[in-house]
């Protein structure tokens, strides 16, 4: 999280269906990862100018691969679950993967706009401290 990365970006506060799409996205990435996972040093360093590519090396194909549906492991689940049954999990890769792509997309501008709308920045009253978003 880093305010003077978007403010230095010109604080854009863009909002559409991609946006939307994102924002979204980075709240399945971080219900699992609350540091970003594989998309670490972009969404939560805000390194959005270049190519948003996830960092794989660190995690087995197990990791990448499992399902989780709303912050639960598919495979702790009952059986008989509407989401087993319903197929409802997605798995980290795929978030990574979908989330990247429709990152380098966007405008830059569109990138810092989603980061910081999932953030809290937009729409926010920031306290003195900047590094707290109070919202409000």
């Amino acid at each position: 999280m880093c305010i003077e990365c978007w403010e230095d970006a010109g604080s854009p506060t863009t909002w559409n269906e991609q946006i939307e799409r994102a924002v979204e996205l980075l709240r399945d990435l971080y219900r699992d990862h609350p540091t970003g996972g594989p998309l670490h040093v972009h969404v939560d360093d805000y390194n959005l100018d270049g190519t948003i590519e996830p960092y794989y090396d660190c995690y087995s194909d197990a990791d990448l691969d499992a399902l989780y549906y709303d912050g639960w492991p598919i495979a702790d689940l009952d059986p008989g679950a509407p989401a087993v049954v319903e197929n409802l999990g997605v798995s980290l890769r795929h978030v990574c993967d979908e989330l990247a792509v429709l990152l380098n997309a966007m405008p830059v501008s569109d990138r810092y706009a989603a980061v910081a709308r999932y953030d809290g920045y937009i729409g926010a009253d920031i306290s003195a401290d900047k590094d707290v978003p109070t919202i409000g």
